[in-house]
């Protein structure tokens, strides 16, 4: 009796483990994100860049320039995770497109018995880039 109340509690902590493991969600980018301001404005370049800065800073991204209109973000999450995106913008939208990772379980396609198509990534990615997303369309209305 005691061995199986034993394989009963390894079956059901395995079975909970299981439940609680996050396999690869497919990749989004934030392609052509409207913004508006305040004023009603267009932002200046200057002001699209401060306005990327201030709105990583606030979850950890360090963004730089990176030509007209485009700037670069990296995020390092407690030096394990590490992400980098494009940003781009014009005078009605911005975009956030996935670059490079590490440790992200980043692959082109899924693979195994998933059903997705296209790249797959941590979960946590597309959470932090969400985030990344919606501070900046606070950043640009408080303009």
């Amino acid at each position: 009796m005691k061995i199986l109340h034993w394989a009963l509690g390894l079956i059901m902590a395995v079975s909970a483990g299981m439940a609680f493991a996050r396999g690869p969600v497919a990749l989004m980018n934030f392609e052509n994100v409207a913004y508006t301001t305040s004023s009603g404005k267009k932002p200046s370049d200057a002001q699209m860049q401060q306005a990327i800065s201030r709105a990583g800073s606030l979850h950890q991204w360090s963004t730089t320039p990176n030509g007209e209109h485009k700037a670069v973000a990296t995020v390092n999450v407690r030096g394990k995770h590490g992400v980098v995106v494009d940003i781009s913008w014009n005078a009605e939208t911005f975009s956030i497109v996935y670059k490079s990772s590490v440790n992200m379980d980043y692959a082109d396609q899924a693979r195994g018995i998933s059903m997705q198509s296209g790249p797959v990534i941590h979960p946590s990615y597309n959470k932090w880039v969400a985030s990344l997303r919606d501070s900046i369309q606070s950043e640009l209305s408080r303009l």
